[in-house]
């Protein structure tokens, strides 16, 4: 939660967190945690140069985790994704950062006075009378169903303000000069723009032969079909119906719908079947790169019939810049990014061909698009916000990572486990050192 305010900065960002707990109380439902068998009050999740995190603590962020993941996935929230992401261990890490914010803004004699806690949540509209009052009793109410004292809920209000006291504080020591300004300008706004035939996992599968006969072999027995049936939860965006023709309204989502399994089961074996045979995919690409790039040497209208014949495609990319190694289309690829922008490029004197990440890609066509320093102007207050806000993020994240280095730290081992524990699954695990 607290993330989303180091990389805003800002009094805003403020307001936006305490209104997200707010709404963890109106709308996730009221925090009725089960019985903790050892893991309740006085029980610890962590400790950070002595000041304690406990289980209680991390128990309410980590279901406030959990339903904001439920909520992204409609409801159908697998506990096994929960295992994947690392939930628990992003939960505490988060929790000893902001512990670890507390101690510097202490350290720096920075306090938060009890009027303006006081303030901040009377603003809050979840607190609000009908006739835009605060309402005490609606105020009480809301804390006692989520188990907080109203003591408890104003010390989070306070360090949640004390955190935006630091940013500020931050925030003020970053310096942006007009040089840099320009700088980013011109690195943001000098442009490539190249011609490519791309080879990547999914054009080999459709090169690899399956027959008809080892698709049905595939799914004649239990094994098969249940091995099919979970390539298709995995991969099933591939199987949506397409979208009805119509108009839809502006901004409107349409909620996916997918083809039945049955109705596409030879088809989902199939891709199944390709999928598995990942290193004849390879060999193939880089075989018909081979051939393509001599094509593309030959003339660019060879390589665009050459690739016709193997369901390929010529393309042109958006336009990029050098500040990432992503080139749409193409995917990460950091040496096209260094030779697009280098002085006597090579891809200047003819196609070429990269390899990345199991990916190929045939290059040619270089353009380049200088910037208009006319515009430099016209968006310079916009690019200083932009750096100051990228200079602030940066000392922050260095700052944060040179604390959390010199911290003595200990969290329990069991910690990605404690949320999900049933009732009588015992006390939580003596506390390590990390």
């Amino acid at each position: 939660m607290f993330d989303t305010m180091r990389k805003v900065f800002g009094p805003i960002a403020v307001t936006i967190i305490i209104g997200a707990i707010s709404l963890v109380f109106v709308f996730f439902g009221i925090y009725s945690p089960r019985s903790t068998g050892g893991r309740g009050e006085g029980a610890l999740a962590a400790t950070v140069n002595g000041d304690a995190i406990t289980m209680q603590e991390f128990q309410r962020s980590y279901q406030q985790r959990t339903e904001m993941y439920s909520n992204m996935m409609k409801g159908k929230l697998d506990p096994n994704i929960l295992k994947q992401l690392r939930v628990g261990e992003q939960v505490v890490e988060e929790l000893i950062r902001g512990k670890l914010v507390l101690q510097e803004a202490r350290r720096y004699g920075l306090t938060i006075a009890d009027a303006e806690v006081r303030e901040k949540i009377q603003e809050m509209p979840y607190f609000k009378a009908k006739d835009g009052s605060f309402d005490v009793a609606r105020y009480e109410g809301v804390l006692s169903a989520n188990r907080y004292s109203p003591a408890t809920f104003e010390d989070m209000i306070r360090e949640d303000l004390m955190r935006s006291r630091v940013s500020e504080f931050m925030r003020g020591r970053a310096k942006v000069s007009e040089k840099e300004v320009e700088n980013q300008y011109l690195a943001e706004e000098d442009r490539r723009q190249v011609d490519y035939v791309v080879l990547n996992a999914e054009s080999a599968k459709k090169m690899i032969y399956v027959s008809d006969s080892d698709v049905d072999s595939a799914l004649k027995d239990a094994t098969g079909l249940t091995a099919a049936k979970a390539h298709y939860e995995r991969t099933k965006m591939t199987y949506m119906k397409p979208a009805p023709k119509g108009v839809v309204k502006k901004g409107a989502v349409e909620k996916p719908v997918f083809l039945p399994f049955e109705d596409v089961k030879k088809k989902v074996a199939l891709d199944m079947l390709r999928e598995k045979r990942g290193e004849e995919a390879q060999k193939i690409n880089k075989e018909l790169s081979a051939q393509l790039l001599e094509k593309a040497k030959a003339s660019p209208d060879q390589l665009r019939s050459f690739a016709k014949t193997k369901g390929l495609e010529v393309k042109t990319t958006a336009k990029f810049n050098r500040l990432n190694n992503f080139v749409a289309g193409i995917g990460e690829m950091s040496e096209l990014v260094d030779d697009a922008f280098k002085d006597g490029s090579p891809l200047s004197m003819g196609p070429k061909l990269y390899d990345a990440n199991r990916t190929f890609a045939v290059v040619l066509n270089l353009k380049t698009f200088k910037p208009d320093l006319a515009e430099l102007d016209k968006q310079r207050a916009k690019i200083a916000e932009t750096t100051l806000n990228r200079k602030t993020e940066e000392m922050y994240q260095r700052w944060m990572s040179d604390l959390r280095k010199q911290a003595k730290v200990t969290i329990n081992k069991q910690i990605s486990e404690v949320a999900a524990a049933e009732p009588d699954s015992g006390p939580a695990a003596p506390m390590d050192a990390e």
